[in-house]
């Protein structure tokens, strides 16, 4: 049996020295960024049976966007008073070749609107509770020396919404009931083609229905095709050789097709899925032991789900769109290496990419999205009981998009996050407790993956662990 918990309360988002936001004034935490939370898990197993459950809850202010400073477009002035997630999962491997889980969850959340920065009293209110069940089968055999694998998983999920107004006069605006089923038959093979090289494929069928919208139009639901293959070949000693070619879809989710978040986004009935091509060569193997991939790949997006302003009424909101496509190569190396006997772990990943929003007119930068992302990591052992660790991440340019639709650089950023960790049993009980702590950003770099939205600046932390 496994059970765990965690409870965290901060005052507020650290601000990196060279940021700017100009909501944030003089601060040296983000406007609006405290939170406390709480959470616990259970793993218990019994034979072939597996229950999990998991319970988190939070109340947590939402940083306001801090280059938006006008009536006309505003930032979000948002609080969540209320945010609960629970789920209970039961499973188990019940034949040699039948697995099965079945899982429900309830989400539920508050969010309150303020009329400005103070944060005083909420004038609007949005609650929303989620009620999810599924299941899925997964059946494998062996046929001709040939892996069989079926998969077959439905799950339904209810969604009510309510809207208040809270001032200056309290009074139900809205009560909304969505519903959604999702359903996904699949089957994957993998088996070996003679003195020719491995073979992976899979396929399969996935669909989405909504009886239930509310208040908003009703709509056609989707149905897609996914599918996959791919070739791995040995062309010299521990050294790999593989190609991939896949077709994914990303189904609109109910929020992105119904969700208005308080007015800030106007409704898209016409919002189609996203269908990406997928291409990929890769090299795998060693050397002195280190473990070396390169990987070439070519991404192709069609109906790129994005965001476009809009204004209304002289008030600035969010449409989400289809965009014509977008595409995205580039190259991904990986490392990593062992020494044990010096007690050290090291390696990395680097990926550079061109990431391009295909329009009628040519290509544009894809906003958000980094053209070099990469990480190394060490990890060196002292002792018994006590691990050094640190990470460094790169972030290389990205674009994005002002509230003029006009795309802006933003900055490269180098984050470092040392730690140090100690573990072992407690006395000769079979309960294990585990410290560690450390710094998130030690060196305060600024790092903006949306405009407006800084990532926290230099933080210390210290975690305490006790599982059984």
């Amino acid at each position: 049996m496994v059970i765990s918990g965690s409870i965290l309360s901060r005052d507020g988002l650290p601000i990196a020295s060279p940021t700017e936001v100009p909501l944030d004034g003089d601060r040296d935490r983000r406007l609006n960024s405290d939170r406390a939370s709480a959470s616990g898990f259970l793993r218990w197993q019994e034979g072939k049976m597996t229950l999990m459950a998991l319970h988190a809850e939070s109340e947590a202010g939402v940083a306001p966007e801090g280059h938006l400073t006008t009536a006309a477009d505003p930032p979000r002035l948002w609080r969540y008073p209320v945010w609960r997630n629970s789920i209970v999962s039961v499973g188990g491997q019940w034949t040699p070749w039948l697995q099965s889980v079945t899982w429900i969850s309830r989400f539920e959340q508050h969010i309150d609107a303020f009329p400005d920065v103070m944060f005083d009293e909420a004038e609007e209110r949005q609650e929303d509770l989620d009620v999810t069940l599924g299941t899925r089968l997964l059946g494998e055999t062996v046929w001709r020396g040939v892996l069989v694998a079926t998969t077959a998983q439905l799950v339904t999920s209810r969604h009510d919404k309510k809207e208040r107004l809270l001032r200056p006069v309290a009074e139900p605006l809205l009560d909304e009931n969505f519903r959604e089923w999702n359903g996904v038959i699949g089957m994957d093979v993998a088996g070996r083609i003679p003195r020719v090289a491995r073979l992976f494929s899979g396929t399969s069928i996935e669909w989405k229905t909504m009886p239930e919208t509310g208040q908003k139009p009703g709509r056609d639901g989707f149905r897609a095709v996914t599918g996959y293959a791919a070739l791995e070949r040995a062309v010299a000693k521990e050294w790999t050789l593989g190609a991939t070619a896949a077709r994914e879809v990303r189904m609109p989710t109910m929020r992105e097709l119904f969700g208005d978040a308080l007015d800030r986004f106007l409704l898209n009935p016409e919002l189609e899925p996203e269908v990406t091509h997928v291409t990929e060569v890769a090299l795998r193997g060693r050397i002195r032991g280190a473990r070396i991939g390169i990987t070439a790949f070519r991404n192709r997006t069609f109906n790129t789900i994005d965001q476009e302003n809009v204004v209304v009424e002289g008030v600035r909101r969010r449409r989400r769109v289809n965009l014509e496509g977008s595409r995205v190569w580039g190259v991904e190396l990986t490392a990593m290496a062992q020494r044990p006997g010096r007690g050290l772990v090291f390696g990395g990943h680097g990926t550079w990419m061109r990431p391009a929003e295909l329009t009628p007119n040519g290509t544009v930068h894809l906003i958000e999205r980094p053209e070099v992302l990469s990480q190394f990591f060490a990890r060196k052992t002292l002792g018994a009981f006590v691990e050094l660790g640190i990470r460094a991440d790169y972030t290389g340019r990205a674009w994005a998009k002002s509230g003029a639709d006009t795309l802006v650089p933003l900055p490269l950023a180098l984050l470092v996050h040392p730690d140090i960790t100690y573990r072992r049993l407690v006395g000769r009980s079979s309960w294990f407790l585990e410290v560690s702590a450390g710094a998130k950003n030690a060196f305060d770099s600024v790092l903006l993956p949306q405009l407006g939205l800084p990532e926290a600046g230099r933080s210390v932390f210290l975690n305490v662990a006790l599982s059984h």
